[in-house]
């Protein structure tokens, strides 16, 4: 019996920018950022098709998923400049968590992660509450995986925690576009493939 609402799992992850020679090396446009996220232990099978369709409703909140390894443990995306602000709260965040992990201590926040997590409340919440209105996707809540866009100042958010399967079929059968239409019903039927046991094979963002 298929699920109407799945949890996606947070993961642990190293997040990086791809040099030029590294995006020449696996075929990737050499002219455009691109941020290579790589899991820890073993992950979520669902972040890759999620987050393709999450950028596929709101383009402007959500990176969009370029490619994914066959390990699933790496995931390339297009890289979003954020302002100042939020970048150094969340690398302060990152930064604190590894030295907390290998002290086996909780992370200690520091005053600018404070003021990041202020300004989520403030001007993030309720628009992740729209969006998983609208769509069906609830966005991960947590400051450290929303980011302010440069100049924009709209939140970007980094993770999709939620999906409510019927709400999410409804809006994506409601897409204008034919292409994009049936690009978001492939990877819906991946998802509901994996809440049904089934193991992803392929991924096409």
């Amino acid at each position: 019996m298929l699920k109407r609402r799945i949890n996606i799992h947070a993961q642990d992850s190293h997040v990086t920018s791809l040099r030029r020679r590294e995006k020449k090396k696996i075929g990737l446009p050499k002219k455009y950022g691109v941020v290579k996220r790589t899991a820890y232990k073993q992950p979520s099978e669902l972040y890759a098709p999620a987050m393709a369709i999450a950028h596929l409703l709101c383009p402007g909140n959500f990176p969009r998923i370029i490619a994914s390894g066959l390990d699933r443990k790496t995931v390339f995306s297009n890289e979003i400049q954020l302002d100042k602000p939020s970048q150094k709260a969340i690398n302060s965040y990152y930064r604190r968590r590894a030295r907390s992990v290998k002290k086996a201590k909780p992370v200690e926040k520091s005053r600018k992660y404070l003021e990041h997590e202020a300004r989520v409340k403030k001007s993030a919440l309720q628009l992740a509450r729209e969006i998983e209105e609208e769509t069906g996707m609830r966005p991960n809540l947590k400051a450290m995986n929303i980011g302010f866009s440069a100049g924009g100042n709209f939140p970007i958010f980094f993770e999709v925690s939620r999906i409510n399967i019927p709400v999410l079929e409804k809006r994506i059968k409601s897409i204008v576009l034919a292409t994009q239409r049936a690009q978001a019903l492939e990877l819906l039927d991946l998802i509901k493939r994996e809440a049904q046991g089934q193991k992803i094979v392929k991924v096409h963002p």
